[in-house]
């Protein structure tokens, strides 16, 4: 990836995730910090790791530093060029190694996109602001069914804040009335990142994902976004999905997460 690109995903990752809050800005690394959602990894994170003081170890143990005196788990993405600086060397000799699994970074790369026809299912847009009735919804169906219920409180106040924000819109998909699907799509600075999909479990195989993910694409295009982009885990169904939609690799693992 270009590094103008990578230089534009960070920022564009760093506005998605942290929800405007905190974000420390250093030679070293950009430090995003949420408390209130402290579980949620990607809103409490470095990112956009460079070798600055001379030394790499001392950039590393000054990464370490950040999450220590928060009484946090490191959380730190590396990209290309942190690793070739020889960052994630450093990171990884003092125990803040590499997170297992592939993430692979899917870019759509048509001019336009075809809703799928399909009569019975509904994708409706959510007028900005939405309704607080509509935000409960939204949030009830996209919260996970197998997080404890600690993890549940923490998720659904990251929903809720996902759903305030101006930069968002989002989609619910209904079928005979009922909800059947939920996703959103973060538009900033030119991009728009597709996210939170989720189909209820009686409603899978039935097109729902396409659907939403349709209507995204299509306000992202209408919006003049140069980029929609999303991401999976490399080789999953939702993979196999993207890429019927339209989307191609735009790279694997192009941040690494390490934890320690």
């Amino acid at each position: 990836m270009e590094i103008e690109i990578l230089e534009r995903l960070i920022a564009h990752e760093v506005h998605c995730a942290n929800f405007e809050d905190e974000i420390i800005r250093t030679p070293g690394a950009w430090f995003a910090a949420a408390p209130a959602v402290s579980l949620y990894q990607s809103a409490n994170r470095a990112i956009r790791v460079r070798a600055s003081s001379g030394n790499t170890k001392t950039d590393a143990l000054q990464i370490a530093a950040f999450f220590k005196q928060r009484n946090m788990t490191a959380v730190v993405d590396l990209d290309s060029i942190s690793e070739e600086q020889g960052v994630g060397i450093e990171l990884r000799r003092i125990g803040i190694t590499p997170v297992y699994g592939n993430t692979l970074w899917m870019k759509y790369a048509g001019a336009n996109i075809a809703v799928p026809h399909n009569s019975e299912i509904e994708v409706v847009q959510f007028e900005k602001p939405a309704r607080p009735n509509q935000i409960e919804n939204w949030i009830n169906t996209a919260v996970h069914e197998d997080i404890g219920t600690y993890e549940e409180d923490q998720w659904r106040l990251v929903l809720a804040r996902e759903a305030g924000r101006s930069e968002n819109t989002l989609y619910e998909a209904r079928i005979d009335g009922e909800i059947a699907g939920a996703c959103d799509i973060f538009c900033w600075d030119g991009w728009g990142r597709i996210d939170s999909v989720i189909t209820l479990p009686k409603y899978r195989r039935q097109g729902v994902a396409a659907a939403m993910i349709s209507a995204a694409v299509h306000e992202s295009l209408s919006a003049g976004n140069s980029v929609t982009y999303l991401c999976t885990e490399s080789g999953s169904p939702a993979e196999s999905l993207y890429r019927k939609l339209g989307f191609e690799i735009w790279g694997v693992n192009i941040f690494r997460r390490h934890m320690g």
